[in-house]
C-alpha cells in the first residue's frame, strides 16, 4: 500500500494499460458520470483474473467533480462458473435440437415456447403446416384434435402430468406415440405452461 501512495494511475499500471483500459471511463467519471463494467486483468500475482469495476463521481460541496472512487472486485469464480453453465446449457440445447425424439413446450395460453427440428418437421407432415415460436398451437390443429388436445393441455396445466400413447393415421400408415406432459412452475410455483415429449413407438407396437 504504502509504495503505490503518491504515485500516478499510468506507474502502478504501465502507459499502455493506463491509456487503453484506464483513462476512458476515468475521463467519462470526471464528467459526472458513473461507470461500470466487467473486463479480463492480468494481475501480477495471480495471472489473469475476472473484475468488475466501477467509477464513481466525488462531488465537492459545490456539486463539482474533485475525485474518482475506484472500486474492484475480482468475481473470477463466479464468472467461470456461470460460463461452464452457458456451456452446458448450450450441449443440452445441442442435444434436444438435433435428438429422434420430440420436444416441445407451450405457455398457459397455449403458444409455443420451443418446439425442436423433429417435432417442427413432423408437425409439418402431418398437419400440413409450419409451426413457430409464438403460435398457438390448437389454432394449427383440426377442430377435433385442437377440442381433444385442450382438454389434455387443461388438465396439465391444473397441476396433473401425463402420459399416454397417441395414434395418428397419415394415408396408409398408423403411428403410433408415447407422450408424456408435464407442468411447467414458475418461481412463485405458479404453472406457467406445458413441457412435452414424444418418442416414436410404432416399431415397437408392430
Amino acid at each position: 500500500r504504502q509504495d503505490v501512495l503518491g504515485t500516478t494511475l499510468a506507474e502502478v499500471w504501465g502507459r499502455k494499460k493506463f491509456d487503453e483500459m484506464i483513462r476512458p471511463p476515468l475521463d467519462e467519471c470526471f464528467k459526472n458520470k458513473k461507470i461500470k463494467y466487467e473486463a479480463w486483468f492480468e494481475t501480477p500475482t495471480l495471472g489473469l483474473r475476472f473484475f468488475r469495476v466501477s467509477y464513481s463521481p466525488y462531488l465537492s460541496k459545490e456539486k463539482v467533480v474533485q475525485s474518482v472512487v475506484v472500486e474492484t472486485k475480482d468475481i473470477t469464480q463466479q464468472y467461470s462458473a456461470k460460463e461452464k453453465l452457458d456451456v452446458t446449457r448450450s450441449e443440452v440445447d445441442s442435444i434436444i435440437e438435433n435428438s429422434s425424439d420430440y420436444f416441445w413446450s407451450i405457455d398457459n395460453n397455449y403458444r409455443i415456447v420451443y418446439a425442436n427440428k423433429p417435432f417442427r418437421k413432423i408437425f409439418s407432415e402431418f398437419f400440413n403446416g409450419k409451426i413457430t415460436g409464438g403460435d398457438n398451437i390448437l389454432e394449427r390443429l383440426n377442430m377435433q384434435e385442437a377440442k381433444s388436445l385442450k382438454k389434455l393441455y387443461d388438465r396439465v396445466l391444473k397441476g396433473k402430468p401425463e402420459v399416454m400413447e397417441h395414434s395418428y393415421v397419415i394415408g396408409d400408415k398408423e403411428y403410433c406415440f408415447e407422450v408424456s406432459l408435464n407442468p411447467v412452475y414458475g418461481r412463485e410455483k405458479n404453472i406457467s405452461g406445458v413441457t412435452c415429449f414424444a418418442r416414436d413407438v410404432t416399431l415397437r407396437k408392430n
